[in-house]
This record gives structure tokens, sequence and C-alpha cells, in this order.
């Protein structure tokens, strides 16, 4: 298939849910150093099922509130702003995720456990490598498999012959698209990112989790840090990201971010133990 075509198939998709506007505004909340919880509030609130998700999260059992959290206020003062970003995240991505239809080879469910790791992971790392902004990192790991997502929407057929392939030859479902398409969901997602008009700094991660070898200089943190926490996620099993293929830890990206192995292994660790927490986040998220 010829790119530049099914690059304007993406660009006028009319079929694929928009970048929910909590989300977009969560985004921008998280990018402004000086956002409080107020600021987080006044977003929830004007998304009333993302309201009420947060409240019910809030007054399950898994955080142990002595009392019942009946307002957005006294949530936020509760669970604090960490969790409540999450939460938000986590459930107004999930709603886009619930847009897709189920495809031969691939389980949504699983997929959707996977990207919410590797949000996880990306943050541990961050913190362990001290990068500037471990709440973008986050959403780094979120978004990172935005394509696999518009090619359910507008390459249903190929993309479910790319997971078959990758299944029969073993080999990585990225190599399997650029084999079956001629183009792969990391270039599908920075698409998509970009017809949100979403930060650079974003886009060309999402664009190039696949090149760890080849990106603009500029945005090396991002890419390698979500090439590190898509591997670990991977590494971890947490869900399945369609992909029967798990690589090593890439050198280069641990070389980029000052990261030992052992460092890595480290954070790794720390992302077993909160399983818990991340099947909570997924239940917490449908």
């Amino acid at each position: 298939m010829e790119k530049s075509v099914a690059r304007q198939t993406v660009l006028s998709l009319t079929t694929l849910p928009t970048l929910p506007s909590v989300l977009h505004a969560v985004v921008q909340c998280l990018e402004d150093p000086n956002s409080t919880a107020k600021d987080l509030k006044d977003i929830i609130i004007n998304d009333q099922s993302i309201a009420v998700k947060v409240l019910n999260v809030a007054n399950s059992a898994y955080y142990g509130v002595n009392q019942q959290v009946s307002d957005l206020r006294q949530a936020v003062v509760v669970l604090g702003f960490d969790v409540i970003r999450d939460i938000c995240l986590y459930v107004s991505f999930g709603r886009f995720f619930s847009s897709c239809r189920n495809v031969e080879g691939f389980d949504l469910d699983e997929f959707w456990k996977h990207t919410i790791a590797t949000a996880v992971s990306c943050r541990l790392i961050a913190s362990k490598v001290n990068y500037e902004n471990p709440e973008r990192a986050m959403i780094l790991g979120l978004i990172h498999d935005l394509g696999k997502v518009v090619l359910i929407h507008a390459f249903q057929a190929e993309f479910a012959m790319a997971c078959r392939q990758a299944q029969q030859q073993s080999i990585a479902l990225h190599i399997a698209e650029q084999e079956v398409l001629g183009f792969d969901h990391a270039e599908v997602g920075g698409w998509l990112a970009e017809k949100w008009d979403l930060p650079d700094i974003l886009t060309v991660a999402v664009e190039y989790h696949h090149k760890a070898d080849s990106f603009p200089p500029a945005y090396q943190s991002e890419v390698m840090l979500t090439v590190l926490s898509d591997t670990m996620s991977k590494e971890s099993e947490f869900g399945d990201s369609g992909s029967p293929v798990v690589d090593k830890p890439n050198a280069l990206a641990l070389r980029a971010l000052n990261m030992t192995l052992a460092d890595y292994e480290a954070a790794k660790e720390e992302l077993l133990e909160m399983r818990p927490a991340i099947e909570h986040l997924f239940q917490s998220s449908m």
C-alpha cells in the first residue's frame, strides 16, 4: 500500500474517535508545572462519566478510604493529585480504546493491560534516570501504541493478517505490519498524533519507538524511555502487545539514558510488585 495514501486515509478518518477533550486538557495540565489539584478537579467536573468513575474508584476497597467520598474536591483531598491524575488518564484513554472492534488474533483487553503497564514502566524508568517530567513519561507509555487502534479502524483485514503472520513466523508485529502494509503501527500512531495536534515531544516518541537507531536527536530521551518501557512491560508479561517477540533491553536506549542494566532490572522488580495496582487500574478504566 502506498504510504502517502495510507497517511491521507488516517488523517481523513471520520470513524476514529477524536482525542477525548478531558484527556487533552489533562495532558496540558501535566505539561504546566504550575498546575494544581484544583485545576485537575475543574477539568474532571466537565466530564460527567469521568467524574462518576473517579468517585467510584475513590470509594473502592482498594484505596481503603474510611469515609464516603461524595464529591470531586473530597476525592482529590483523599486520594491525592497523583492518583486522581492517573485515574483521569486511564479512564479517558480507556474510553478511546473501547471504540475498537475485535480482531482475530489480537486481544483488546490484554492490549490495554500492556498499555497501562507500559505507562507505569515509563514513569518508573523516568524516575530512575531523573527525567525532568515523570508525568509526561507516563503519557508516552500510554500513547505509544496508538497506531494499533488506527490499524484496527482503518485497515482491519490487513492488521489481522499481520497479527497472524507475526505469530506464524515468530517475528515482531511491527515487522509483520511492514511486510503486509508497507508501514507499521508506530508510523500510523505518529500520523494520528499529528491529527490530534499533540506536542512534537509526544508525537516523535510514538512514531520512533521501534527506531531506536534513527530519530530526531532533540527527542532522544522521550524515544528511549518509550523503547525501554515497552520492552519492560513485555518482559514482565503484563497483558499482550500482540507481538510474539520480546526484545532484550535496548543497549542504545540504556546508554542514552545513562541507565545500567542493574537499574533497569531494579525498575522491573518495582513494576512486578505493582501488579495488583496495575490490575486495579485496568479494572477501574473499563
